[in-house]
This record gives structure tokens, C-alpha cells and sequence, in this order.
């Protein structure tokens, strides 16, 4: 759907951002116990 479709750009460009601060690594440990615990 459309709403999932703006959630994983959202998501794409927090990514982004995150890996040029350069803390992908601890972005990436938080999202995956996110979407584990939904």
C-alpha cells in the first residue's frame, strides 16, 4: 500500500543519514529490536 510504500522511504532516508554520521551500525541493532518485538 501507499502508507507502506512512504514508511520505507522514511526509513530509507533515516538509514542514509545515519550512515553518514556513521552510526548505521547502532541504528541497525535498534531497528532490528524493534521490528522483532512487533
Amino acid at each position: 500500500s501507499i502508507h507502506n510504500l512512504r514508511h520505507l522511504v522514511r526509513m530509507m532516508e533515516e538509514i542514509r543519514s545515519a550512515i553518514i554520521k556513521g552510526t548505521f551500525s547502532e541504528y541497525r541493532k535498534e531497528q532490528w529490536r524493534i521490528w522483532y518485538n512487533n
